[in-house]
């Protein structure tokens, strides 16, 4: 709770408070009395001298200090961490300047350090009220939005701040970006070929924002704006991999395998794509066809760096999967193959998990997702619950599903996982 009274024995609160009757000198000692003036008899000048005027000269002022310099004091409270007494000097600060934002947006520094998301708003929109031309002000209230998730309310500051400068491209991409989390593909659009028009690099802009609007799972909205995008770059790989996840995401395979293919079109090496491609084949039930695909994407992934090499481990394991649908057999001496070359790696080991389940070893299956789910292999948590799902094991299967879904927020896995706690009667989105 922050304080609203202010300790009497600080004498800076006596300087402000007496700031306009001491002509803003601050808190010097009491000014003496001036003396008496000596008279002086002036003489009468020799009637051939001219008599020079006697100018009196005008009292000096010492000016006032500033706010900058009034700042001074509460900012050093606030280093030491006097959050109250810190705070209380700002609003007086604030009362004595109702035209300057700075006191206000300091104040709503202080609320966010003590965690009070609801003062450090209030503050923020009277710092924008009291100097509505104050750009950085706008921009904190922004950031500040931002971080909450409000993202309605940002496009409202963003609005703001556009009228002040409209010729801002990167702001034009940041309403884009609050635009698209809100699944408003038209209006994220739309600012999209404003900054274009402003500055024609922004390929990368199309991809953030089309995968903001996927990351907040409005893929319809992700879908739209990437497909405008591909309109002014139609040779983009990024666009067509987050549209083809993001239609994957609504079960739309076949849209999402021609992306997919797009992506191979221009970049054969591409293991991403291959990995993805063969996934949406497994939910086709084209299984062959899967199998061929997805041994690609772990041959190219093995190439490649880390982040390649981990999606080739998991592409075997997706990759026996397939094969167990039809031969499981064969799916064990793949892997076997893939272990004896790789050694065992977490993603790989998942594949004798799921080969286990398609077999039908339930036991065995749950045991090899137990060991990679204790070591915090994440696809396990969701591969785990669906099997205790589909077993009738309803409570351990939702606490894993959850338990995926607070690590991984949108994607293909994410609508799966939500679909299989909906099937179960749990709403996917309450605690």
């Amino acid at each position: 709770m922050i304080k609203t009274s202010i300790p009497h024995f600080f004498p800076w609160r006596v300087c402000v408070e007496s700031i306009f009757v001491i002509a803003l000198i601050g808190c010097a000692s009491p000014i003496p009395a001036a003396p008496s003036p000596t008279v002086t008899a002036t003489p009468t000048p020799h009637p051939t001298q001219t008599a020079t005027p006697t100018v009196t000269p005008t009292p000096s002022v010492t000016p006032g200090p500033s706010l900058d310099e009034l700042l001074t004091t509460p900012n050093a409270l606030a280093a030491a961490a006097h959050l109250d007494d810190a705070m209380v000097y700002y609003g007086d600060l604030a009362t004595l300047y109702p035209a300057s934002a700075e006191p206000l947006l300091r104040m709503a520094a202080l609320a966010q350090r003590q965690n009070d998301a609801e003062a450090a708003e209030r503050y923020f929109e009277a710092a924008a009220k009291a100097d509505p031309t104050h750009r950085d002000a706008l921009r904190l209230w922004a950031i500040f939005l931002d971080s909450q998730g409000r993202y309605a309310d940002l496009v409202g500051v963003y609005d703001r701040m556009a009228a002040l400068g409209p010729d801002n491209a990167d702001l034009r991409v940041a309403r884009a970006m609050a635009n698209a989390r809100l699944g408003k593909a038209p209006a994220a659009a739309d600012d999209l070929a404003a900054a274009m028009a402003l500055d024609p690099n922004r390929e990368y802009a199309w991809l953030n924002v089309a995968g903001a609007a996927s990351g907040g799972r409005q893929y319809e909205a992700a879908i739209e704006i990437a497909s405008a995008g591909l309109d002014a770059y139609p040779d983009s790989s990024g666009l067509l991999m987050t549209r083809g996840l993001a239609t994957l995401s609504t079960h739309d395979t076949d849209a999402a395998i021609a992306d997919f293919k797009a992506v191979e079109a221009l970049d054969p090496s591409n293991a991403m794509a291959l990995h993805w491609h063969g996934r949406a084949l497994i939910e086709s039930g084209s299984f062959s066809e899967a199998v061929e695909t997805l041994q690609r994407a772990a041959e190219l992934g093995a190439l490649s760096g880390a982040d390649g090499v981990n999606l080739s481990y998991e592409s075997m394991a997706y990759a026996a999967d397939a094969l167990a649908r039809t031969d499981v057999n064969a799916a064990f001496e793949y892997l076997a193959a893939r272990v004896f070359q790789h050694g065992s790696r977490d993603g790989l080991m998942m594949g004798y998990g799921l080969a286990r389940w398609r077999q039908g070893n339930i036991s065995l299956a749950v045991g090899r997702m137990n060991s990679l789910v204790d070591i915090g292999f994440v696809p396990a948590l969701h591969w785990r619950g669906a099997i205790l799902a589909e077993q009738g094991e309803t409570e351990k299967a939702i606490a894993d599903l959850k338990a995926f879904l607070s690590l991984r927020h949108s994607g293909p896995d994410v609508e799966s996982a939500r679909e299989t706690l909906e099937s179960l009667g749990v709403d996917p989105d309450k605690p």
